[in-house]
């Protein structure tokens, strides 16, 4: 039995939702997860909750986790955007940040429609 590339592109979202860990292994084991990797809509959904956003506190030795997060910041990762929308608006006092706030929302950020909300 062949199961279309679209169940197996759903079950690659449901991994990269709860860990980008083991996002990767699953691209380590066939070609066909690799090239899905590189859908944009993968880095939209991968999960970063562990992860500071703080670029500069990340050492040389951990150089594939700033990339795994700048690359998820390109895809405009909501979870990314709330982020820098967070530092934006309560460190630098930016109104700007409102509108990162609501982009997020649209991407489906729950704290986002909070703070949009207030």
């Amino acid at each position: 039995m062949d199961i279309p590339d679209l169940a197996w592109f759903k079950v690659l979202l449901l991994v990269a939702k709860h860990s980008f860990e083991d996002l990767y292994s699953m691209a380590g084991t066939c070609k066909l997860f690799e090239e899905m990797l590189n859908d944009p809509e993968v880095w939209r959904t991968v999960s970063v909750e562990k992860y500071q956003w703080h670029l500069e506190w990340y050492g040389f030795y951990q150089e594939k986790l700033v990339e795994f997060l700048q690359k998820c910041k390109e895809h405009n990762n909501p979870e990314i955007i709330y982020r820098e929308a967070v530092t934006q608006f309560f460190i630098f006092k930016d109104d700007e940040a409102v509108n990162n706030f609501r982009v997020a929302v649209k991407a489906g950020h729950m704290e986002s429609s909070y703070i949009v909300g207030l």
